[in-house]
């Protein structure tokens, strides 16, 4: 835990200039409040699934918040040589397309067999859910550290296995349990937790209900581990050559962006927790610590959303 502080409070130190910190938030705050409050992501974007451009207007979507974000701090701080930098266009764009095309790639549909259940089809498409980030995003990031970083001695930007402390992070995770506790008796906590609701996988091809969502939750891991890959490993420790610690408040940007379709508080917590997890791969030069967090608290949503629907009866034989 005081690692991690230490991180934190080194990174603020070095990084913090009050003009682009209090911008940056500004920009946040403004357009979280115009997503909910005129529900832009599922009232605009959502039907937009499914038609042509959809993957366009994805793109659209992330690259408006990493640019505007990377404006606002270069050009603040005078640092106007990265938009000079072809490594940063290059980089930049190619991550924010692979975010906003794995974001509308919906078309896995089409390889779901038509003779299913109901019930059966929700299981396999959630499935497929959780694997579409890791076969979008693996070869071309590959290809992109062959190209620009074959030497940066930081595996395939954040996996590697050298040796590496998880004290710190489990110790976080017992920390925030209790909080998980309390935010499962919310409404919004259990509209969208489990993320794979119970009904959903009992009986599915002859499964039963542990069988169904333990394979499940392998794959709900794996997104998550491609989403630290992607936003702590692509876009911090992928972009520390070009940027350095500036690489930082555009991808809290980004990440929070992503979260636009989920409850409020979770969107709000990721500014915060994106801010953290960018931190700790900036200086580990690592995406582990974020998976065991991101992971863990995912696992902890999930375990204590199945508590609450055990206790209100809709669970049997847990």
């Amino acid at each position: 835990m005081k690692t991690i502080i230490k991180y934190l409070r080194d990174f603020v130190r070095a990084d913090f200039n009050p003009v682009v910190y209090g911008l940056f938030f500004l920009f946040l705050a403004v357009t979280i409040f115009i997503n909910y409050y005129f529900k832009f992501e599922q009232n605009i974007l959502t039907p937009l699934n499914f038609k042509p451009g959809i993957f366009f207007y994805n793109f659209l979507f992330f690259i408006f918040p990493y640019f505007a974000v990377a404006a606002i701090k270069f050009s603040i701080e005078k640092k106007y040589h990265y938009f000079k930098n072809s490594e940063f266009w290059v980089k930049s764009l190619l991550f924010m397309f692979l975010i906003g095309f794995a974001q509308g790639f919906y078309q896995y549909r089409e390889l779901i067999p038509e003779k299913i259940t109901q019930e059966e089809f929700v299981f396999t498409a959630r499935l497929f859910v959780n694997i579409k980030r890791f076969i979008i995003f693996l070869i071309p990031i590959f290809i992109i550290k062959l190209i620009y970083d074959r030497q940066s001695g930081t595996g395939l930007y954040g996996i590697h296995f050298h040796k590496f402390n998880v004290k710190p992070y489990f110790l976080i995770l017992l920390f925030v349990i209790p909080l998980i506790v309390w935010a499962s008796f919310q409404p919004d906590f259990l509209r969208t937790y489990p993320t794979l609701k119970p009904w959903y996988a009992n009986g599915s091809y002859g499964l039963t209900y542990f069988q169904a969502y333990g394979i499940y939750e392998f794959f709900y891991g794996m997104d998550f581990m491609m989403v630290e890959f992607m936003f702590r490993g692509a876009l911090i420790i992928g972009m520390m050559k070009i940027l350095g610690k500036d690489a930082l408040l555009p991808m809290v940007a980004a990440y929070a962006f992503l979260h636009f379709g989920k409850p409020a508080a979770e969107t709000i917590s990721s500014v915060f927790g994106g801010y953290v997890l960018g931190v700790i791969a900036f200086r580990t030069k690592s995406i582990w610590g974020g998976c065991i967090l991101h992971i863990g608290l995912a696992f902890a949503m999930e375990a204590a959303a199945l508590m609450q629907y055990y206790n209100m009866g809709k669970i049997e034989g847990l």
